[in-house]
């Protein structure tokens, strides 16, 4: 009655489905997306590359670039025509604030190529950005901005703005709703679409939980941008 939309939070990331070179596993992903579409709900896609060196596999970091880049281009073919005509929105190249595994070692064309390596195997695909400290920290709003700004310019096709929205137990942060409303308008000179996609709420009770979820979840859904609030965790 209450949720009728869905993502896997690791299933579906790389590490959990290529654990060793060559030997792609999608069990768990497919069997999550099975009892999602007995409940007729729909799933959007994460993520199909992260940035993160911490959350690469050895065997990936390992290799030269030539052979680098030629599995990013299988990840892309393997993942995506694994779920074409069910899943057709995609996280594209996850927290490229926070990381840039392959755009140092492949150069930061390689955003440009991931993104239509994707369209070339489902040219319905969404892809999305995906970050951290956006609205509710807040400093990493304006860096967000110009890297969508950059994005763009540079004809990279993004078609959604990923915000995670973590709330965690800090009282240094400013985290109020003024500061909410203000960043998410920060967005509205693109007029794409806006998910906030990892909706985590990480206190040490249900009472705290609950109050911060009533007093963001209006501020989320009230904004004309806004299509989609998913729970994390």
């Amino acid at each position: 009655d209450n949720f009728n939309y869905a993502v896997h939070e690791n299933a579906m990331k790389w590490y959990a489905t290529e654990k060793t070179r060559g030997a792609v596993d999608y069990s768990v992903a497919d069997r999550i997306f099975e009892i999602a579409q007995a409940l007729d709900i729909p799933m959007r896609g994460h993520c199909i590359y992260w940035e993160k060196d911490e959350f690469l596999m050895d065997w990936l970091k390992e290799l030269n670039n030539d052979d680098l880049r030629l599995a990013v281009k299988n990840r892309a073919v393997s993942l995506v025509n694994h779920f074409k005509g069910r899943i057709d929105e995609f996280d594209l190249n996850n927290e490229m604030l926070h990381g840039d595994f392959f755009r140092r070692r492949l150069g930061y064309g390689i955003v440009s190529e991931m993104a239509w390596m994707v369209k070339a195997q489902n040219p319905n695909a969404k892809l999305y950005v995906n970050d951290y400290g956006i609205v509710d920290i807040g400093y990493n709003a304006g860096p967000y901005v110009n890297q969508i700004e950059h994005l763009l310019a540079n004809g990279v096709p993004i078609e959604g703005i990923g915000i995670q929205a973590h709330r965690t137990v800090d009282g240094k942060i400013d985290n109020s709703s003024y500061m909410v409303q203000k960043n998410l308008d920060r967005f509205n000179k693109f007029n794409l679409p806006i998910k906030i996609t990892e909706a985590l709420f990480v206190y040490d009770d249900d009472e705290t939980r609950a109050k911060e979820l009533k007093r963001l979840f209006p501020i989320y859904f009230a904004h004309p941008n806004v299509e989609a609030i998913v729970m994390w965790g």
